[in-house]
């Protein structure tokens, strides 16, 4: 799940990682900081690439 285009937060310019929604657990690329003091809330949606069935 690992894309470098997702890898930095839109917001604050920290590294993203994957989190899981509690509601569905969905995943999502959300800041490193939002634990932190200054709780940046940038969040992007994860790609999922479909794998097309050979047959």
């Amino acid at each position: 799940m690992s894309d470098k285009n997702n890898s930095i937060c839109p917001l604050c310019g920290a590294k993203m990682v994957i989190r899981y929604k509690k509601s569905d657990g969905h995943p999502f690329w959300g800041c490193s900081k939002y634990f932190s003091k200054d709780r940046c809330k940038g969040i992007r949606a994860v790609e999922v690439k479909k794998v097309e069935d050979k047959q």
